[in-house]
């Protein structure tokens, strides 16, 4: 990336991974994936008729007041005002809550379900058991697939641009150099904001 440090990461909540990002990325906003957060609170919970409305929480956008309220009225219902583990949840809103983290890229991200399925992808080239000249062939094939990949997106992936918004100009342009699924993305936050 010639030294650019990303704008945005989405990491599983890790305290150690937390600090170095902070250390390292002083600039990024730093996400906590929806998915870990859910999986958390499914261990964290006794009573799992919360989870639908803890997932609706950190699913939907809503506006910061109405995050709040529905919040409230979700602790009250459980009686879970005395919940450590949601107590802190709570407090890291802002790294999680659509209605706080509004404003910052993430391309529709809410999950680091794509690293995870990197992890699954490369783990169909090498295993535990690989030695170090397998792995680098391995791994080398692995990269070209990408690669390859993301030329046939690049090459079949890019439209003609529908505009829904009076930034006419933006728009065109972030349709020249996005492929379909990113300008998508980038629209819905366009029309929002």
């Amino acid at each position: 990336m010639n030294g650019k440090a990303p704008s945005s990461v989405i990491t599983d909540g890790d305290v150690a991974m937390n600090n170095a990002i902070r250390r390292v990325f002083p600039n990024a906003f730093h996400r906590h994936c929806a998915w870990h957060l859910i999986r958390n609170a499914q261990s964290h919970l006794k009573n799992t008729d919360i989870l639908p409305f803890l997932k609706r929480l950190m699913l939907i956008e809503l506006e910061a007041s109405e995050f709040e309220q529905k919040w409230n009225e979700m602790v009250s219902r459980f009686g879970l005002q005395d919940n450590t583990w949601l107590n802190e949840l709570y407090v890291k809103r802002r790294m999680w809550s659509p209605a706080h983290i509004c404003g910052n890229f993430f391309a529709g991200i809410r999950m680091a379900s794509r690293c995870e399925a990197l992890h699954d992808h490369i783990g169909k080239y090498v295993d535990s058991r690989t030695n170090l000249i397998d792995f680098v062939e391995q791994f080398h094939r692995c990269l070209t697939f990408f690669r390859y990949r993301e030329i046939e997106v690049d090459y079949f992936d890019y439209g003609d641009v529908i505009v829904e918004t009076n930034f006419h100009s933006m728009e065109r342009s972030a349709g020249q150099i996005l492929t379909n699924e990113l300008f998508l993305a980038f629209q819905s936050c366009l029309k929002k904001t």
